[in-house]
């Protein structure tokens, strides 16, 4: 099984910070998708995205699980 996280965040996002480090430190490879570039924009767009952090979680290439908001680590696990 391939498990693929995106996280969607902006530099400016305090809480886009924090879960970011909590990833990293907890061993969770993940990719960011900076909301303020147009790749970004165009990716909010197209995912319904209101709120930063969001992240999905793809395992197979589906789509799993989309968390809203600053979330624990074992919820990506």
């Amino acid at each position: 099984m391939s498990k693929e996280i995106i996280v969607v965040s902006a530099q400016w996002c305090g809480n886009c910070g924090t879960l970011k480090n909590d990833l990293t430190r907890s061993g969770i490879i993940y990719k960011v998708i900076d909301a303020d570039t147009e790749e970004g924009m165009t990716f909010c767009r197209e995912n319904n995205v209101r709120s930063l952090p969001t992240s999905f979680i793809y395992e197979d290439g589906q789509l799993k699980k989309t968390l809203i908001g600053l979330k624990k680590v074992g919820e990506f696990l």
